[in-house]
């Protein structure tokens, strides 16, 4: 009976011990809520890049619009995973002003990212 209740009590302390643990360095997330806030009405920095087609693109043409700027490489295994799940949400809030500006850095420039793109 002294064998159970030791197993009992070990087994519950190694839990308790788990959960203060994991507790304590828990990272705190940020889902749901907005990691950079900003006042309404305040201007987005300025930002103007070029798109495949040459054509000057600025963070001020989406004025009123939410804007989520993901930045992506070809060869970026994660990012060849997340941007059909981005192109996805676009279409789905596009009425509702989403838009997501996918920006390549890779060093080649428009030579591989075009075909890719394609």
């Amino acid at each position: 009976m002294k064998k159970i209740v030791l197993i009992c009590l070990s087994v519950l302390a190694v839990l308790l011990g788990t959960y203060f643990a994991d507790k304590a360095t828990r990272v705190k997330s940020h889902v749901g809520r907005a990691v950079f806030k900003s006042k309404e009405g305040k201007a987005a920095p300025a930002l103007s890049l070029k798109d495949l087609n040459d054509k000057e693109v600025a963070l001020s043409d989406f004025q009123g619009k939410v804007v989520l700027i993901n930045f992506w490489a070809t060869w970026c295994g994660p990012c060849r995973i997340e941007i059909p799940w981005l192109i996805e949400m676009q279409n789905k809030y596009r009425d509702k002003g989403f838009v997501v500006l996918g920006i390549a850095m890779d060093d080649e420039g428009k030579s591989v990212v075009a075909p890719f793109v394609e």
